[in-house]
């Protein structure tokens, strides 16, 4: 069995096109009827009437017949009142609230609901398709069979000839009953070209059907074509389950298996790959890939969560990948999590166990627990507590396993008013270690406290620009932060890295993620910001400059990552938005002498109607990094649309990623094709790859969609 068409519906990933232009909409039966009754009873209208006996009528010019869900309208009817039969001729209208249908002639069976018309022409509006039919029958009320049935969504040219594609059949059968269409000999036509032949399908008239879905094709220098033919399987109302072979020319031929189940309060879905023999890879006897993802979340606040991955080897997700990982990912997910969230407390219990794909390897929480609740504030008093309690094992015996406990109350004063707000705040971060009994910090416990004082004040100022009133704002702020120091230097480093610096750093009392290290510090930030606001309120520009000032030099390192120098340097940030379209951010450090440390610059265009363009800059010279990405998502006209990116590293004067792909959708059609040339750095090589996609509206897509390419090649890889 192969079923094509509504299995282009099955899927639930559905992307929403907009509604045809005016040129997309077919002329068939346009009127607009005002009411369609749905009274039982039979409502008869003509210019004359005439009755051959008790039983039979016959009615005469503009005829039309309204009830029972149904609209009719002929020149000439001829009407049995007790065998409830219609005969139409001239120009016949037959209409519900689903379709509309033309025709010469038409007998029909008001009892049943059962007829017949000749040489049809029919319109389904909501999904903007017709067709003709040499006969149409209906019969009983959900079964229709089509004779010589062409169908298309696309509108028929004004001089008469092919539509862009057309379906073609000598015998379709749709039955409402049991939500299935089927077709016989099947052509598709391309711009009147017989282009594809299918023996017999089937398919849904609403909602999914099990069936075969439209193949995806893609090509690659490496790898060579990748075919991808998916069978769906419609299992239930809430699951369903896709079976797709992958073949990959070069690989061979990979199984893969998705199956979701989906409730008002629980979400599963598995995914399974299988490789029995790579050829490009001799030496692995079989290469898979496996998922588990759940999701619970009750209204009661109650939710569950579990993401679990595995790879047969290293390099699977650089060489087959998978959609829910990047090709270059250090490790993949394995971490299960329950817990309680509520509007003042948020629990949770984990386990976390990654599979990692390279040496870094990580410590593994088994298992974990957090807390934080904030009660109701008293005013201007706000007070909360969080709590963590990990147990810490590492993959090799080599590095010894731990327990940690952190607990952190806090209070916290909010003095705020229209000229700027004063919050001091106090918290004690406590610390305990379980450790093997060699270790000289087992059993010890750390109390330190934090001490902070965020202030800010906002002056404004109305200025006269282009003969309107703007307004400049200046807005100072200091933040004072003491952390006394505690000797850190025996505790282990479980998951601790250093925090770059960026502007929200400035006023942060945390210089590590983690809770193996606390920074001490006793220092003030004094900062500087300016914003200008149009006449309707818009911030227009804002201008920022801020620097930590260290009154005493830190002490707390982390096996010398932490660069002083770096959160000694100045924070500058520049945002400028000329129009609503046009945008432009700045953000810079630059050290005391001077010397910059980073740079970022992004310039972006975004007009709903036009389209996006990026241009980003990133230079950071500690680590020799200094790229120029530029991308596209352009509407180039009302059928054509335009993405592309180029991505290029200035210090290895090399491209590193260049995408270019081109869409063309008209109101029925559309076809897509994507060149991208990504740089791989396992093979120091380039490697090209080609995506072709047609889609016919509402029948079918053929291939991969851009949006997946904007998604994955491109967006994903924007963040410096």
């Amino acid at each position: 069995m192969l079923c094509l068409c509504g299995l282009a519906l099955a899927s639930e990933q559905v992307n929403a096109q907009p509604p045809p232009s005016s040129d997309c909409e077919n002329k068939y039966n346009q009127e607009i009827i005002d009411e369609i009754s749905n009274d039982n009873q039979l409502v008869f209208s003509a210019d004359r009437v005439e009755l051959e006996n008790d039983n039979l009528f016959s009615l005469q010019g503009e005829v039309k017949i309204n009830g029972r869900g149904h609209y009719l309208q002929a020149d000439e009817t001829a009407y049995s009142r007790q065998s409830e039969q219609l005969r139409l001729t001239g120009q016949v209208l037959y209409r519900t609230p689903e379709f509309s249908l033309n025709s010469e002639q038409a007998d029909l069976d008001l009892r049943d609901n059962s007829g017949s018309f000749r040489s049809t022409r029919f319109f389904y509006p909501r999904m903007h398709g017709s067709g003709e039919a040499s006969l149409f029958e209906i019969s009983k009320q959900n079964l229709a069979s089509l004779y010589d049935v062409a169908f298309t969504t696309c509108p028929r040219p004004p001089d008469g000839g092919e539509p862009d594609w057309s379906l073609h059949a000598p015998h379709l059968t749709l039955d409402r009953e049991h939500n299935l269409g089927e077709a016989t000999h099947l052509f598709i036509k391309i711009a009147g070209v017989p282009l594809l032949y299918l023996p017999y399908i089937n398919f849904p008239l609403a909602g999914r059907k099990s069936g075969i879905l439209p193949p995806s094709y893609s090509h690659s220098e490496s790898d060579g074509y990748d075919f991808q033919l998916p069978f769906y399987w419609n299992i239930a109302p809430n699951q369903d389950a896709t079976y797709t072979p992958r073949t990959i020319q070069t690989r061979g031929v990979m199984q893969q298996l998705e199956w979701r189940h989906l409730l008002p309060s629980h979400q599963t879905e598995l995914n399974l790959a299988y490789l029995r023999h790579d050829q490009s890879e001799p030496d692995l006897s079989s290469r898979h890939f496996g998922r588990i993802s759940h999701r619970f979340n009750h209204a009661t606040g109650w939710f569950t969560t579990l993401d679990y991955n595995h790879v047969a080897d290293r390099e699977y997700l650089n060489q087959l990948g998978t959609p829910f990982h990047n090709s270059d990912d250090l490790r993949v997910n394995r971490f299960l999590e329950g817990g309680f969230r509520s509007s003042t407390l948020h629990w949770n219990l984990s386990l976390r166990r990654d599979q990692e794909l390279s040496d870094s390897v990580t410590y593994r929480q088994l298992p974990a627990t957090s807390f934080l609740w904030k009660p109701s504030s008293l005013r201007w008093i706000e007070a909360e507590i969080g709590g963590q309690w990990i147990r810490f094992q590492h993959p090799t015996e080599t590095t010894a396993d731990g327990d940690r406990t952190t607990l952190r109350p806090a209070l916290q004063l909010s003095l705020q008013g229209a000229a700027g707000f004063i919050t001091p705040r106090l918290a004690f971060n406590l610390s305990h270690y379980q450790l093997p009994e060699e270790s000289a910090l087992e059993g010890a416990a750390q109390i330190t406290p934090i001490f902070s004082i965020d202030s800010q004040l906002v002056f404004e100022r109305p200025l006269l620009f282009n003969q309107k009133s703007w307004r400049q704002t200046l807005e100072p702020r200091l933040y004072y932060l003491y952390i006394p120091f505690k000797d850190q230097s025996q505790r282990p480093n479980f998951d601790t890295t250093p925090l770059a610096l960026s502007w929200n750093q400035l006023f942060s009392p945390d210089r590590f993620s983690g809770n193996d290290r606390l920074g001490d510090a006793h220092q003030i930030t004094p900062a500087l910001s300016s914003r200008l606001y149009d006449p309707l309120g818009k911030e227009r520009v804002r201008l920022a400059l801020g620097r930590i000032i260290s009154l005493e030099q830190p002490k707390v390192d982390l096996n010398g990552a932490w660069q002083r120098l770096e959160y000694a340097s100045y924070v500058a940030e520049a945002t400028f938005l000329p129009s609503t379209s046009w945008s432009l951010h700045h953000s810079q450090q630059f050290a005391v002498d001077g010397d910059s440390r980073s740079t970022t610059t992004t310039l972006a265009y975004q007009q709903p109607q036009q389209g996006e363009m990026q241009l980003n800059y990133r230079h950071q010279p500690p680590l020799e990094l200094r790229q120029g990405d530029l991308l596209t998502n352009l509407r180039l006209s009302p059928r054509w649309q335009l993405i592309s990116r180029w991505l290029y590293d200035l210090e290895l004067d090399q491209t590193l990623d260049t995408l270019l792909g081109v869409e063309y959708r008209s109101c029925c059609w559309a076809a897509r094709a994507i060149v991208r040339d990504e740089w791989k750095s396992s093979s120091e090589t380039t490697e090209r790859s080609y995506y072709l996609t047609l889609e016919l509206t509402g029948l079918a897509r053929f291939g991969g969609s851009l949006e997946d390419e904007l998604e994955h090649g491109i967006l994903s890889a924007t963040s410096p």
